[in-house]
């Protein structure tokens, strides 16, 4: 079982248009509103690709009702605290002229400390459920910066594996748990060793000084320049690889998704960073940010390749 931690729920809607610029009237030419909040967007492809899995969370208002529905409709089982104002619903503007996006994101749900309280005490009743706990996503206003490493100490005394996707403060607060894998994106990566990462060699030195500070792998996704992750005596470059993207949106997840699968399935560590970027692959190809095909992830895993750095 892969369970999923999504503490700011999200609904993405992506408006797909020609080209964009300020100051004009421009006629999308595809609309899709999917789901988002990255923790709910791994449930949804580990369970296409054949795992099984449950998600928790925050969710609020008519937006968060909507976001449980398209779980419900996936069949994942779900336990989340209503938390208040509205669960946030994203606008993602793809550009395919340039062939690339921009995310608006309006911070309309909040919690309380009780309602936080709720939410740590349901992942530790429920951390024997699962072996692998995946704790995704910013944390909403009013959360505290710690709450996700209280999860992850809650996961690990079951005997769980972790993984932490976050960023800021909830991401420095959460290594400190000392959570299995942290994935971070470049930006992310820059924001936590507090200097701009202008080559992969660069990227190298920052996931090793990361790892340092407790977690057992870092794997960071660059985006079209690819992967890299290191864990105690190895570092690793994925190259990517050369897909149609239609949208960025939930690649980020797929490596999650794919890292989880792996464990999962008792795979070794570099076959599940594999399969992390094949399913990146599959989701980028998609409109959606939770859509992945299975037979295309099957093909891209023989594809991928993973290069030893040292």
């Amino acid at each position: 079982m892969i369970a999923t931690v999504t503490a700011n729920t999200a609904l993405d809607r992506l408006l797909f248009v020609p080209r964009f610029s300020f100051g004009r009237r421009i006629v999308a030419e595809n609309c899709i509103t999917t789901m988002g909040g990255k923790g709910t967007n791994v449930s949804i492809l580990v369970k296409t690709l054949g795992a099984k899995t449950m998600a928790l969370g925050f969710a609020a208002g008519l937006a968060g009702a909507e976001m449980l529905k398209m779980l419900a409709e996936h069949q994942i089982p779900f336990d989340f605290v209503q938390a208040e104002g509205e669960t946030r619903v994203n606008t993602v503007i793809v550009d395919k002229s340039t062939k690339s996006q921009s995310t608006i994101i309006a911070e309309t749900m909040w919690v309380t400390e009780d309602q936080e309280d709720v939410l740590i005490r349901k992942v530790r009743e429920a951390a024997d459920q699962a072996k692998i706990w995946c704790f995704c996503g910013s944390l909403p206003r009013g959360s505290r910066p710690e709450a996700y490493a209280l999860m992850i100490e809650a996961a690990k005394d079951a005997g769980a594996v972790t993984i932490l996707d976050t960023s800021g403060e909830a991401l420095r607060r959460g290594i400190t748990a000392k959570p299995t894998y942290i994935k971070p994106n470049l930006f992310e990566l820059e924001e936590l060793v507090g200097r701009t990462l202008g080559s992969i060699d660069h990227v190298v030195d920052a996931v090793k000084e990361v790892l340092d500070a407790g977690p057992e792998w870092v794997v960071a996704s660059l985006g079209e320049q690819g992967i890299v992750a290191a864990t105690k005596g190895a570092t690793y470059f994925i190259p990517p690889l050369d897909v149609p993207v239609v949208s960025t949106s939930g690649g980020g997840d797929g490596i999650v998704a794919g890292i989880a699968l792996g464990i999962e399935r008792q795979v070794p560590p570099e076959a599940g960073l594999r399969l992390g970027a094949a399913v990146a692959a599959s989701v980028v190809m998609s409109p959606g940010t939770a859509q992945c095909n299975p037979d295309d992830v099957v093909e891209f895993f023989k594809q991928t390749r993973l290069e030893r750095l040292d």
